[in-house]
């Protein structure tokens, strides 16, 4: 078999805890330094609580890099677009499903011991996808959303498993 190697970049969805934190910070902030009029005591704590604002906006943009290195799938998140790290890795030798993300795959999967990666991202345009993989009595279903290369090379690797239609 050919050896392969792709990678595709998406970005995440901003996670909706993070920007009520984030605006709250804010909030919180403006307020201390609003008070401080009054009471001066409280005017270092305005730009803490907005710099820690500033902190958590930029934890919430994420990226997602999906790699394929021969049976290896690997996900890694980029966070603030300089922090990479491993979050998912699988083998496809344990792969079991490759699938449309639909309501039928997740009551498929309902009675196991499921753990669910979600790296989904707001771009619709390319298609949401499900992968499970097996590993003893655990599995791991890993939502993503990979363009017709990353489709294509999965077909190559584990093709009596693909069930994506056009």
């Amino acid at each position: 078999m050919d050896d392969i190697s792709i990678e595709q970049t998406v970005t995440g969805r901003r996670q909706l805890k993070l920007i009520i934190i984030r605006n709250l910070l804010t909030a919180i902030g403006i307020f201390f330094i609003m008070t401080s009029t009054v009471m001066i005591f409280l005017l270092p704590l305005g730009p803490l609580f907005l710099y820690l604002a500033y902190c958590v906006n930029n934890a919430n943009k994420t990226q997602y890099d999906y790699i394929i290195v021969n049976d290896e799938f690997e996900v890694a998140r980029i966070m603030n677009f300089n922090k990479r790290k491993v979050v998912f890795k699988g083998n496809f030798n344990d792969l079991e499903l490759v699938a449309k993300n639909n309501k039928e795959l997740v009551n498929r999967y309902r009675l196991k011991k499921v753990r669910i990666y979600n790296f989904l991202s707001p771009d619709m345009t390319k298609r949401q996808i499900a992968l499970v993989f097996k590993s003893g009595l655990n599995y791991a279903c890993v939502l993503t959303v990979l363009d017709d290369r990353l489709i294509k090379a999965i077909k190559m690797r584990a093709n009596y498993l693909v069930d994506v239609k056009e």
